[in-house]
């Protein structure tokens, strides 16, 4: 009920100076913080008009975000004046913060702290009714959005019960049937993988991208993901699809180590894999 305007859908933005053009090595005054905050909340604005429909005004909020570093001792009151380097980090941690639980309670209504969001969020997604992540190539930021239904009964044979509640209602997780769902998800995977080769130009894309472009547009689980996945490959080598796929554990180029220790391999067909590439020509893959 959040968001109605895209299925309960959550948006937790974060932006980091380096991402709205400011490199680290030339923000060296108050000023250049003061800059920065106003591109953020023109982001921001952008992004509640974007996801949900609404239009609001963050200067104000801004403005005490900047006061409150002041206060604290982060920024300095005189705008030409250097800051600490060495806070760099611990700056731009409070912009994020700050952000992440205004948008958390003011904007969705959630009366608990970030910390006890991030609890339940976690459980939630270990349980598969919903699913969290901070890398969809399409959102600079956290997204939590529902797999699950709260309703009296259901109708779609992709719905499993998983509790029943005292007033009546269960909860129903999607766990949609491969022999139900197999040509959707062959045709999502291919539609995400074009989506994503636009960005890396490159015939083999990042794999974990991939798999948030399918969970989203599908809303399955990343458990889910891996079992179609699997049952997908498998089919591609006995060449029972009009496509082909290679898969493989080298990382991407431009990946960083600090990038690739936060987006673990996926498991496809029991092994480990990080990069994907799709043929819908059956012809050669390039190398």
């Amino acid at each position: 009920s959040a968001n109605k305007n895209k299925r309960g859908l959550l948006f937790l933005p974060s932006y980091s100076p380096r991402q709205l053009g400011f490199e680290r090595q030339k923000m060296k005054t108050t000023s250049d913080f003061f800059k920065y905050s106003t591109q953020l909340i023109d982001r921001l604005q952008n992004d509640i008009r974007q996801h949900l429909g609404e239009t609001k005004d963050l200067s104000g909020v801004n403005a005490k975000l900047l006061r409150h570093l002041i206060k604290t001792g982060l920024l300095s009151s005189q705008h030409e004046s250097r800051f600490d380097t060495s806070k760099y980090n611990a700056i731009t941690k409070r912009f994020r913060d700050f952000w992440m639980s205004y948008f958390l309670r003011e904007i969705y209504g959630y009366g608990y702290s970030m910390h006890s969001f991030d609890i339940w969020t976690y459980r939630g997604k270990q349980m598969g009714i919903i699913h969290a992540t901070e890398f969809h190539p399409n959102f600079f930021g956290k997204i939590v959005y529902p797999l699950s239904v709260i309703s009296k009964s259901v109708e779609s044979r992709d719905f499993t019960q998983l509790y029943q509640y005292s007033d009546g209602n269960s909860i129903f997780i999607h766990k949609p049937k491969w022999d139900d769902n197999q040509e959707k998800f062959v045709e999502t995977i291919v539609e995400a993988y074009y989506d994503l080769r636009r960005t890396y130009r490159s015939y083999f894309i990042n794999l974990a991208a991939l798999r948030e472009i399918v969970c989203l547009n599908m809303k399955i689980s990343d458990k889910i993901f891996e079992d179609f996945m699997s049952r997908t490959y498998r089919l591609n080598l006995a060449g029972k699809l009009q496509i082909r796929i290679s898969l493989e554990v080298d990382r991407l180029p431009e990946e960083t180590n600090a990038i690739y220790l936060k987006r673990e391999p996926i498991m496809v067909d029991r092994k480990y894999r990080n990069i994907i590439a799709i043929d819908t020509t059956k012809g050669r893959l390039p190398k």
